[in-house]
């Protein structure tokens, strides 16, 4: 594991020079600031963002930062700031690339769009100043009125955004006129060796990052049947005082446990759960944290934390959101990463109403 992370800083280490260099050819007035050069990145992803976090930073000193007389002008200092920013996140890694310029100005994106036929204009009415933003990722886009060395060549966010996406990551813009302008990328698991926690359930084992862990409930018999109740038909559970919505595994994957196997029963309502508790010895809980809101995942046996490579899963395979990737086990089989925001989405625990009821 050691051997494969490495700190983002080996990257960053060539940034200064680029900056410096493009800012002057531009005649600006530039100071560069980097936070979290300690974050570790897989090896072969930081060889993956390196062109396109480039271009980033070549589109905010070309773009996005003014020269020193506009800034001086609108009453900012001369000196623009490019901020390279990278953290953890919800078992991702996230790195922002903010400068402090103009920003972009969605109407000019969609006069440019309608021009090129991109969009009708009844379209470009309807749309937010957040989807106006998004069209900049479209291919051959480009709101540079000439074509110079850094940018213009409709060659530009287009093959960023396919970069970061060829390695399962997301990007997003967010802009405000004459305060600036920020670039999120959001890298996820895949190709990285995180710690987990694996479960049986159904007679398959899956992983659970340990990123997502809040703590292990283990409830016996009685107890287990007392602490857990109905509340709008989503089966909650006390800890702490505190209501936990509860989501069966093996409902949600479509999986028949051990248990229901041996008595043929499926489990498919919560009231079905609920009663098969009390002939249930042990009930375990992993209460995880995905949304903003933790809740409890019921699980059979917990077998081991373990650290695992994750792999990718497939492209027929992505559209499941109850799945992040997959890994093989030291017996050669397969154990599925679940994907705990997509399951708690799926499972629409609780509505907004809902959750105001369950906080009184």
């Amino acid at each position: 594991m050691k051997t494969r992370m490495q700190p983002i800083r080996t990257l960053w280490n060539k940034f200064p020079r680029v900056v410096r260099d493009i800012a002057m050819s531009l005649s600006k007035q530039v100071r560069l600031e980097m936070e979290g050069e300690e974050t570790e990145l897989d090896k072969t992803l930081i060889e993956a963002i390196a062109n396109p976090l480039t271009h980033l930073i070549r589109n905010c000193l070309d773009r996005g930062l003014e020269t020193p007389e506009e800034r001086t002008a609108a009453g900012k200092p001369p000196v623009g700031r490019v901020c390279l920013r990278a953290y953890h996140e919800s078992g991702q890694v996230t790195i922002e690339v903010s400068d402090d310029g103009k920003g972009i100005n969605s109407e000019r994106i969609k006069q440019k769009a309608i021009q090129r036929g991109i969009i009708t204009l009844d379209r470009s009415m309807q749309m937010s100043d957040q989807e106006a933003l998004n069209l900049i990722f479209l291919p051959g886009f480009s709101t540079a009125e000439q074509i110079t060395n850094i940018s213009g060549r409709g060659v530009g966010m287009d093959v960023v955004q396919a970069n970061v996406e060829k390695i399962n990551g997301s990007i997003d813009v967010h802009s405000r006129i004459g305060q600036g302008t920020t670039f999120k990328l959001k890298i996820p698991l895949t190709l990285a060796i995180i710690p987990t926690l694996i479960i049986t359930s159904g007679g398959d084992r899956f992983a659970i990052p340990q990123v997502n862990l809040v703590e292990l409930v283990r409830l016996e018999g009685e107890q287990a049947l007392k602490s857990i109740e109905m509340f709008h038909d989503t089966p909650v559970y006390r800890l702490r005082g505190r209501l936990l919505p509860l989501v069966y595994l093996n409902r949600e994957l479509k999986l028949d446990s051990e248990q229901d196997a041996g008595t043929g029963r499926h489990g498919d309502a919560e009231n079905s759960n609920l009663s098969k508790i009390a002939n249930d010895e042990v009930l375990n809980i992993v209460v995880v944290q995905a949304t903003d809101k933790p809740f409890g995942l019921v699980v059979y046996p917990i077998n081991d934390t373990q650290e695992i490579v994750v792999k990718p899963l497939g492209k027929q395979l992505r559209t499941l959101n109850c799945f992040a990737g997959a890994t093989i086990m030291g017996d050669g089989k397969i154990a599925l990463i679940l994907d705990l925001q997509g399951i708690a989405q799926r499972t629409h625990l609780l509505s907004e109403q809902q959750k105001a009821l369950v906080a009184e």
